[in-house]
């Protein structure tokens, strides 16, 4: 016994193995693309006289290392309770800036 394909069955199941294969293309591409976009954004860290005033009266409530030369302080608003994490110099971080200081 043999079994024949029709044209029509054929057409059909070429059809979805194309759009799976589209489909797979797609998503790869929009990774490579949205990948190459987030790890090429410089961050330009706020120096002393940026921070203050942008942050004006926020807390600093956490500062860590993010890596060996980004430096980042968690801000919040204490009227508001908005968030913000800056990117900060190596100096600031070291040096002016404590955790429950007021950016003045």
């Amino acid at each position: 016994m043999t079994v024949r394909t029709t044209r029509r069955d054929s057409n059909i199941l070429n059809k979805i193995s194309t759009a799976i294969v589209m489909l797979i293309c797609v998503c790869a591409l929009a990774f490579i693309v949205y990948d190459a976009i987030n790890t090429h954004t410089t961050k330009e860290p706020y120096n002393f006289v940026d921070l203050q005033m942008r942050f004006k009266r926020y807390i600093l409530t956490n500062k860590y290392q993010e890596t060996d030369k980004d430096y980042v302080f968690y801000l919040v608003n204490p009227v508001t309770g908005d968030e913000y994490k800056a990117y900060v110099a190596d100096y600031l971080y070291m040096n002016v800036y404590f955790v429950g200081d007021t950016i003045k």
